[in-house]
């Protein structure tokens, strides 16, 4: 009997939580040092169907450009269809 497989409708991972902004509105609290491994979402995706929103959070995602490039390599990696990104 094959496992069904997880389709998430949103999917949000917070990439860092660093950051160079100093928003009174932000409700994250003081910037520190934090980054999100790419290959800790291999025991998930493995198990993973499709992803309707992928969505990047933090601290300040785009101060890591190589995490978001790594996040998607893996997620090509097992052949996922994302329906958007945010």
């Amino acid at each position: 009997m094959e496992k069904q497989k997880i389709r998430f409708g949103g999917l949000y991972l917070e990439v860092t939580r660093r950051c160079n902004m100093h928003c009174d509105h932000c409700l994250r609290g003081d910037a520190r040092d934090g980054d999100f491994n790419p290959d800790d979402l291999r025991p998930l995706l493995k198990h993973t169907e499709s992803i309707d929103t992928l969505g990047f959070t933090g601290g300040e995602p785009s101060l890591c450009p190589e995490i978001l490039t790594g996040i998607l390599e893996v997620v090509n990696e097992y052949k996922i269809p994302v329906g958007g990104f945010y």
